[in-house]
């Protein structure tokens, strides 16, 4: 079925294909020509006849598509999806629409589809990256195209971004622990070239002095990123013989895993370990136990990272901007005492 024209509405009405396109435009000063009787009945002729405004033609007309690229890391996490909702929702407010896709965790997908975006033509980019570091060549290009870029995670890039962390409030998770006597502290971070961990826990790495780096450092453990990889990293670090009192994860993901792991290792959580994580997801207060974690406001992050985005296109000469939205240490069940030995379900 042919799909109705501005023609077709302006038979349909009794006036030229020009009052219509005026009516459609949003132009003020054209609109002011066109009477609101006139405008009433151009507007129900849209409805009736289900005229959508060709997008293709409307960016050739005005160098705009009024859409925006959007790239998260998994779709299987629910901090991403948060962010996505933020994003979208605050797009929708302003009149875009949001085009996101999923770099599945992996370096080469997450290069090929900001490629893909940005062939799409899209006034803008959104990127929550992981590998950002592997491919310099394309920001690059993109930033010689004057494209748009927002990053969410502030990285020693200069370009504009958007995070929910703070120094304070990682040292503030740690601090909990200490105040409850841990002083064996494993941190469950992603492989090696992932940047979220740089977002969350390097803060706290960079407060220490270099012989407590260094200590600290031994106590990395890293894995790959799904949950299922955070439960064997855990199971094996908890399957020895003398095992830390508590855990930092990277985000409740990892937490998740790690409480498993526990639970099949007979290790009670908090009794036997203190864990604590980043997102604050939904679940993160559903889990046994309730999880102690960092909340970080991923809508905001998502609805805030578009603002930004169009603040860059109305003033391309702005100077490069960097935010930060307070995140926030919710204590929950999954943090106690520190143990008095190590030995496993003691």
């Amino acid at each position: 079925m042919k799909q109705p024209t501005q023609s077709d509405v302006a038979r349909k009405v009794g006036v030229s294909r020009a009052t219509v396109s005026y009516v459609l435009s949003g132009n003020k000063d054209a609109a002011m020509l066109i009477s609101a009787k006139t405008r009433t009945k151009v507007l129900k002729a849209v409805k009736e006849l289900g005229y959508e405004p060709d997008a293709r033609a409307r960016s050739l007309r005005s160098g705009k598509t009024a859409t925006l690229g959007l790239i998260v890391p998994d779709l299987h996490n629910p901090h991403h999806w948060q962010i996505v909702e933020g994003a979208m929702q605050r797009a929708q407010e302003l009149g875009y629409e949001i085009l996101f896709s999923s770099s599945s965790l992996e370096a080469e997908h997450e290069e090929k589809s900001i490629r893909a975006l940005f062939r799409r033509s899209v006034d803008g980019l959104i990127l929550l990256p992981n590998f950002i570091k592997l491919y310099p060549k394309l920001l690059a290009q993109i930033t010689r195209q004057q494209l748009p870029v927002v990053l969410i995670g502030c990285r020693e890039i200069n370009i504009d971004c958007i995070a929910s962390i703070n120094t304070e409030v990682t040292k503030e998770a740690v601090r909990h622990l200490h105040q409850l006597g841990h002083k064996d502290i494993s941190f469950l971070l992603g492989i090696e070239n992932k940047t979220s961990g740089e977002d969350r826990l390097q803060p706290y790495f960079d407060s220490l002095s270099e012989n407590e780096r260094a200590a600290c450092t031994k106590n990395i453990i890293r894995c790959e990123p799904s949950i299922e990889d955070a439960y064997k990293a855990a199971y094996s670090l908890l399957s020895k013989k003398t095992f830390p009192t508590a855990i930092v994860a990277v985000n409740d993901f990892f937490a998740l895993g790690v409480l498993r792991a526990a639970k099949d290792l007979n290790i009670e959580v908090p009794k036997d370990l203190s864990l604590i994580s980043f997102d604050d997801v939904l679940f993160a207060n559903y889990s046994t136990p309730r999880l102690s974690t960092v909340r970080l406001e991923a809508k905001l992050v998502g609805s805030g990272a578009v603002d930004i985005l169009l603040n860059r296109l109305k003033n391309k000469n702005h100077p490069t901007q960097k935010v930060r939205i307070p995140a926030k240490l919710i204590i929950r069940e999954s943090t106690a005492m520190a143990r008095t030995t190590t030995q496993k379900g003691r």
